[in-house]
């Protein structure tokens, strides 16, 4: 499409004579670089697929349309029903203009007026817990958890973004590594390894403080989650152990101990999704029986346990 073709156009030019995509069944995992989606059509059979992600907190509807269009309209040309719902759990879904910028985007897009959109943290709670009281957690390239009833989230520490908190998530273990690298704190083989990536001192610097975002480069919070993969890589590596507790340790101080007090002396369940979770499993069981907790389920991602408990 030409330059000048707007969203909306967009989705019109698409949708000619596609009157069979009225009845299926959308449902999303939405981060704000990534979104994982299931089609559901033909009595059960799910279609997987993934798109670039959205933040409606930062991003027009027009925006939104654009990113989103291409990846779904491919996966509905293998659809034989229409579209009847959509559920979008995402980040920066929150109440008022983000939400209303999400459901008008996907409503253009699939064209149904049934479309619920929620938090991505709303789509943890229900995708580990379902109908069961417990707590919740994202670890992924940011934190953040609540405490849910079993039918809404009735408690939520502020994550404080990957500046402010975001203990333990893929962005706070990345600045971990690299504050210590331009301190001269890491061990030999974790500095060499920081370097493999073409980094330094400068370019460190450079890319948290002044990415070329036009030219395409990753925006602070996730150039240093690019770097938690030395973590899972260096397993055996002291300052990788104590650093993991550490993050471990803070993201339960700092977020998960506020719920205690509408516990009433209860163990709480906590589920996790999100790679790190997942890659570090081990040391977050280790650390929440210390302070109380048991560990629940662990997904690498919201949909997952979602689609099984649609059956």
């Amino acid at each position: 499409m030409g330059s000048t073709t707007s969203a909306t156009e967009a989705v019109n030019i698409i949708f000619t004579n596609k009157q069979k995509y009225l009845n299926m069944k959308l449902i999303a995992d939405g981060g704000s670089t990534s979104a994982k989606w299931a089609l559901i059509y033909d009595r059960g059979t799910t279609l997987r697929f993934s798109s670039p992600g959205v933040n409606p907190a930062v991003m027009s509807v027009d925006e939104i349309t654009r990113r989103l269009l291409p990846a779904l309209a491919e996966a509905m040309e293998n659809a034989t029903e229409p579209i009847e719902s959509v559920v979008y759990y995402g980040a920066g879904c929150l109440p008022g203009a983000p939400t209303r910028a999400m459901t008008q985007a996907l409503c253009e897009i699939t064209r149904t007026a049934r479309i619920e959109v929620a938090s991505d943290m709303l789509g943890a709670c229900r995708a580990l817990l379902g109908e069961r009281a417990g707590v919740a957690a994202i670890l992924g390239t940011g934190s953040n958890s609540a405490l849910y009833n079993g039918d809404t989230i009735v408690a939520n520490t502020s994550s404080g973004g990957y500046i402010l908190g975001d203990e333990m998530s893929g962005a706070w273990l990345g600045r971990r590594l690299a504050s210590d690298y331009l301190k001269g704190l890491l061990p030999e083989s974790l500095r060499a390894a920081v370097e493999a990536k073409g980094l330094n001192n400068a370019e460190i610097i450079r890319r948290v403080y002044r990415p070329d975002l036009a030219a395409g480069e990753m925006a602070p919070n996730r150039f240093l989650a690019s770097l938690a993969p030395i973590y899972s890589d260096f397993r055996n590596d002291d300052w990788i152990e104590r650093t993991l507790r550490e993050g471990a340790r803070l993201f339960i101080e700092r977020n998960l101990l506020a719920y205690k007090t509408h516990l009433n002396g209860n163990v709480a369940e906590v589920g996790f999704v999100g790679s790190v979770a997942v890659a570090f499993e081990d040391v977050l069981a280790e650390c929440l029986k210390l302070y109380g907790f048991m560990l629940g389920a662990v997904s690498p991602d919201a949909l997952t346990p979602l689609l099984r408990r649609l059956g």
